[in-house]
């Protein structure tokens, strides 16, 4: 198993109340896979999310 993915990362849209005709676009991010039960998450876990040096670190909780 490799220890590196790459992925998109993607849109997502939201709608202010106050201007519901024009969308605020965010990056979005979704990891699934296999490969994060390989790494020791499971459908269970919660999770931390750290922003170190422009990464972004996942920790079991």
């Amino acid at each position: 198993m490799s220890n590196s993915r790459k992925i998109k990362i993607s849109k997502k849209y939201r709608y202010n109340k106050s201007n519901l005709d024009i969308p605020v676009i965010s990056p979005k991010l979704l990891l699934q896979g296999e490969w994060l039960k390989q790494a020791g998450f499971s459908s269970t876990n919660t999770v931390s999310v750290e922003i170190f040096n422009k990464m972004l670190v996942i920790t079991v909780n």
